[in-house]
């Protein structure tokens, strides 16, 4: 019964979505994630790791510019690699709750399609740091990480493609220099 009832608030807000013109509301997606850095893998040099992640964002403004505010929840596997089939195992976990505000304009701005830009800041709390071949602990990581944030993104009716480039702006791990740079993809349902 409570599928059901969360099918008909799926389709009722789709309906809400598609008649209003406003351009102004909640961006719930998903995605996968890339980390790349040279502090996580101190043996082979430059570390890239996969995760995914979940997030809620709202856009802010019905013209050209909007407010980008997102909360986001990043999981990345530090045993992964390039296995891509490892991401939703329990250990080896790097995880984040991020927190953004980015500026945006919408270069193209119609009905059907929308092309936008984002810009801003990106703050990245560390969450936990499971068992890993490394033994990196939670304490071997800043409790905070900032990030320089660029996003292109695509608004085909209500369905939305983010592409995000983020550049360390301050070390991911204590003590250690870090030049750390994260790639995301996501795709979601703006509302």
């Amino acid at each position: 019964m409570a599928l059901h009832r969360l099918g008909v608030l799926f389709v009722v807000l789709l309906c809400v979505r598609a008649s209003g013109a406003a351009q102004s509301g909640i961006n719930l997606k998903f995605g996968l994630s890339y980390l790349e850095t040279q502090a996580l893998d101190q043996k082979s040099g430059a570390g890239t790791y996969y995760g995914w992640h979940v997030a809620v964002a709202g856009r802010l403004g019905k013209y050209r510019f909007f407010v980008n505010p997102v909360v986001r929840y990043t999981s990345y596997d530090l045993s992964a690699k390039a296995d891509i089939s490892k991401l939703w195992k329990g250990t080896n976990k790097l995880q984040y709750l991020s927190v953004a505000t980015l500026g945006g304009w919408r270069l193209i701005r119609s009905r059907p399609f929308t092309l936008r830009l984002h810009g801003g800041v990106d703050l990245d709390f560390l969450m936990d740091v499971t068992d890993n071949k490394y033994g990196l602990t939670a304490e071997d990581f800043e409790d905070l990480h900032f990030q320089g944030v660029g996003v292109v993104g695509f608004d085909v009716y209500w369905l939305t493609i983010d592409l995000k480039f983020s550049q360390g702006l301050s070390p991911r791990r204590k003590g250690v220099r870090d030049d750390s740079t994260a790639l995301e993809l996501s795709m979601g349902f703006f509302f």
